[in-house]
C-alpha cells in the first residue's frame, strides 16, 4: 500500500518516472500544482522559461532593463 504523501510524477505519456515524497506543506502544495499542470497536458517550463516569464511579468526587456 502506498503512503498518501508519496506521489508519482508522470510524463505526458503517463509512464511513472519518479517517486517523490514532499516533506513540507509548501512542498506538498507545489507538488500538487505540478501534478495538476501535467494533467492538463501543457508542458512545464524549464528554468530558462521560468526566468523569461518572470521578466515578462515584471515588464523587463530581454536585456534585463526596465521599460
Amino acid at each position: 500500500m502506498k503512503n498518501e504523501d508519496t506521489l508519482t510524477s508522470a510524463t505526458h505519456d503517463a509512464k511513472p518516472t519518479t517517486t517523490f515524497t514532499p516533506r513540507t506543506p509548501l512542498g506538498k502544495r507545489l507538488w500538487t500544482l505540478r501534478q495538476k499542470m501535467q494533467a492538463t497536458g501543457e508542458s512545464l517550463l524549464d528554468w530558462d522559461g521560468v526566468i523569461r516569464e518572470v521578466h515578462e511579468r515584471r515588464g523587463e526587456r530581454d536585456d534585463g532593463g526596465e521599460r
